[in-house]
Protein backbone atom coordinates (compact mmCIF):
# COMPACT_ATOMS: atom_id res chain seq x y z
CA UNK A 1 0.00 0.00 0.00
CA UNK A 2 1.33 3.19 -0.75
CA UNK A 3 1.38 6.47 1.58
CA UNK A 4 -1.12 8.11 -1.13
CA UNK A 5 -3.38 5.21 -0.40
CA UNK A 6 -3.50 5.50 4.24
CA UNK A 7 -6.67 6.98 5.52
CA UNK A 8 -6.81 10.29 6.09
CA UNK A 9 -6.36 9.90 9.91
CA UNK A 10 -3.75 7.47 9.46
CA UNK A 11 -1.99 10.08 7.42
CA UNK A 12 -1.75 12.54 9.79
CA UNK A 13 -0.69 10.61 12.53
CA UNK A 14 2.18 10.23 10.58
CA UNK A 15 2.86 13.44 10.18
CA UNK A 16 1.85 15.21 12.77
CA UNK A 17 4.74 12.55 14.52
CA UNK A 18 7.40 14.43 12.50
CA UNK A 19 6.28 17.50 13.12
CA UNK A 20 8.86 19.64 15.60
CA UNK A 21 7.69 20.99 19.08
CA UNK A 22 6.65 24.10 19.52
CA UNK A 23 9.89 24.12 21.31
CA UNK A 24 11.53 23.12 18.51
CA UNK A 25 10.53 25.78 15.99
CA UNK A 26 10.82 28.09 18.56
CA UNK A 27 14.95 27.42 18.83
CA UNK A 28 14.68 26.58 15.11
CA UNK A 29 13.66 30.24 14.56
CA UNK A 30 15.66 31.87 16.97
CA UNK A 31 18.94 30.21 15.60
CA UNK A 32 17.49 31.29 11.88
CA UNK A 33 17.36 35.04 12.51
CA UNK A 34 20.43 35.15 14.34
CA UNK A 35 22.23 33.42 11.24
CA UNK A 36 20.56 35.36 8.60
CA UNK A 37 21.37 38.67 10.47
CA UNK A 38 17.64 39.39 10.11
CA UNK A 39 15.47 42.13 12.29
CA UNK A 40 12.08 41.29 13.96
CA UNK A 41 10.34 42.89 10.90
CA UNK A 42 12.20 41.25 8.10
CA UNK A 43 11.49 38.16 9.53
CA UNK A 44 7.77 38.93 10.56
CA UNK A 45 7.42 39.84 6.59
CA UNK A 46 9.18 36.58 5.31
CA UNK A 47 6.51 34.89 7.43
CA UNK A 48 3.45 36.43 6.70
CA UNK A 49 2.92 37.58 10.33
CA UNK A 50 3.45 41.05 11.95
CA UNK A 51 6.24 42.03 14.39
CA UNK A 52 4.31 41.53 17.53
CA UNK A 53 2.91 38.02 17.01
CA UNK A 54 7.28 37.06 15.89
CA UNK A 55 7.73 38.68 19.22
CA UNK A 56 4.77 36.85 20.98
CA UNK A 57 6.43 33.77 19.47
CA UNK A 58 9.70 34.43 20.78
CA UNK A 59 9.28 35.10 23.98
CA UNK A 60 7.08 32.00 24.17
CA UNK A 61 3.99 33.75 24.72
CA UNK A 62 2.30 32.08 22.10
CA UNK A 63 3.16 29.54 19.31
CA UNK A 64 3.26 29.45 15.54
CA UNK A 65 0.38 27.47 13.52
CA UNK A 66 1.00 24.13 11.93
CA UNK A 67 1.82 26.26 9.11
CA UNK A 68 3.90 28.68 10.31
CA UNK A 69 5.86 25.88 11.88
CA UNK A 70 6.30 24.03 8.11
CA UNK A 71 7.69 27.11 7.13
CA UNK A 72 10.01 27.69 10.19
CA UNK A 73 10.92 23.96 9.67
CA UNK A 74 11.39 24.60 5.72
CA UNK A 75 13.03 27.53 6.16
CA UNK A 76 15.90 25.87 8.79
CA UNK A 77 16.27 23.30 6.40
CA UNK A 78 17.07 25.30 3.25
CA UNK A 79 19.85 27.20 5.19
CA UNK A 80 21.51 24.69 7.17
CA UNK A 81 21.04 20.95 5.56
CA UNK A 82 19.24 21.45 2.12
CA UNK A 83 20.84 18.02 0.91
CA UNK A 84 18.42 16.27 3.64
CA UNK A 85 15.54 17.03 1.48
CA UNK A 86 15.06 14.58 -1.56
CA UNK A 87 11.62 14.04 -2.66
CA UNK A 88 8.16 15.59 -1.74
CA UNK A 89 7.73 12.26 0.69
CA UNK A 90 10.70 14.79 3.13
CA UNK A 91 8.77 17.76 2.80
CA UNK A 92 5.37 16.43 3.76
CA UNK A 93 6.49 14.29 6.60
CA UNK A 94 9.22 17.21 7.93
CA UNK A 95 12.41 15.29 6.19
CA UNK A 96 11.68 12.10 7.53
CA UNK A 97 10.07 10.84 3.96
CA UNK A 98 12.05 7.16 3.89
CA UNK A 99 11.15 6.73 8.11
CA UNK A 100 7.51 7.45 7.03
CA UNK A 101 7.40 5.05 3.93
CA UNK A 102 9.28 1.79 6.45
CA UNK A 103 5.58 3.15 8.87
CA UNK A 104 3.41 2.89 6.07
CA UNK A 105 4.03 -0.02 5.29
CA UNK A 106 3.76 -1.41 9.15
CA UNK A 107 0.13 0.25 9.16
CA UNK A 108 -0.33 -1.55 6.10
CA UNK A 109 -0.03 -5.20 7.66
Amino acid sequence: MSVAALWGERYEMLERGFAPSAEEALRMLIKLRGKLRWSRPAMAAFLGVSKRVLRRWETGQRHPSGAARRLIWLMDLLVHDPDKLKNAMDLIFWGEGEECLEDAKQFAK
